[in-house]
This record gives structure tokens, sequence and C-alpha cells, in this order.
């Protein structure tokens, strides 16, 4: 594990940058067990077998989840997100945690370089004219899930159906993702991971 030019860490070996967020610094994380762990969790997605299998087929669905309501979010924060006062895409929420980065490599898709030389109160390094550039399934999952106030009162003047539309991801979203973890913590544990 090393720093880039640019303030951001590296894991040696993995599919790309990445960050934990609400832990210790980067000078104070022992960042070689981080590295082992995500290792581990690349074997589990990658090596073959009736174990990788289900998590890349759990991958699939989450990925699948995440791109069907995709539209129907951003249909909401293309009215919201451009006109905001306050914004509230900070930085550190624009952090992955472990677990964001397992869902994100286990759908197969690469993390997005994170500059750690900004502060966790500035406003999120993805956040563009238009609101986020990354790809929803990229992001962290709290990208996902939280309304602001003025996102939630754009939501909930959608037709029933819309509305609807947008609770049911969520919740099929959720479901997904959790029993991907799931699965991963098991297979973790089960090759003597302290995950």
């Amino acid at each position: 594990m090393g720093h880039g030019r640019e303030g951001s860490l590296r894991a040696e070996g993995a599919k790309g940058p990445l960050v934990i967020r609400g832990g210790p610094g980067p000078g104070e994380m022992d960042w070689e067990a981080f590295r082992r762990l995500l290792s581990q969790v690349d074997l589990a997605i990658q090596e073959g077998g009736a174990y990788s299998r289900m998590i890349r087929d759990l991958g699939a669905q989450v990925l699948e989840t995440f791109e069907a309501l995709d539209p129907l979010i951003q249909e909401l924060t293309s009215r919201v997100c451009p006109y905001c006062g306050t914004v509230c895409c900070i930085n550190r929420h624009g952090l992955p945690d472990l677990d964001d980065v397992v869902v994100i490599r286990a759908m197969g898709l690469d993390l997005p370089s994170y500059d750690l030389s900004r502060r966790g109160a500035d406003i999120c390094q993805f956040i563009g004219p238009k609101g986020c550039v990354l790809p929803r399934a990229r992001r962290p999952y709290r990208c996902t899930w939280y309304f602001c106030d003025p996102l939630r009162l754009q939501w909930e003047l959608l037709p029933l159906a819309s509305y609807r539309a947008i609770e049911a991801g969520l919740v099929e979203l959720a479901g997904a993702r959790q029993r991907l973890m799931s699965s991963m913590e098991e297979i973790l544990r089960e090759a003597g991971v302290d995950y």
C-alpha cells in the first residue's frame, strides 16, 4: 500500500485504488492487514467454484437492481441537485466503506480513484455541474439511499406508481446487497478471515 502522487491510496494487486472510510487516518491504519483482507475478498470472488459463482451471481443481481433504480432516482436528482444551495454531498460521504468495496468488486466494477488530499468536509470530489459523475453502482451505498429534504419532497410529488417504483427498488437493492454481504461474510469466516 502506498501513497500516489495525487494523495490516493492504492491497494497492490487490487482492481483499483481504494480507501476505507471511518477508520484511522492513512498513516494510522494497518494497511497491510487491510490489503490481505481485500486479497481474500478478491479470491472469494474470482477463484472459481460454487462460492465465487454465487458471489458473482449475487453481484449481478445487485448491479441489475442498481441499473433499474438509477433512472428513477436520476430523474429526481436532476430536478434538485443542480440547483442546490446547501450541498450535502461532502467528500467524506463519497468514500466507500469496506462493504461498499466488496459490493463494487462483486459487481465486477472497478473502484474510482480517490483523492485523499481533500478535506472530508469539502464538496465531494465526484460532484459535477449536474450532480455525481460516478455511475450509481460505483458510488458508496449511502449515496443511493440518502434523500435530503428537497429530494424527498420531489419524490413525494411523483405519481403514486413512480413513488412506489422507487420505494420497491430501494427495498430490493437493500435486500440484494444484504444477501451478497451475508454470503461474503460466511465465505470469509469459513476461510478463517476476520471480517
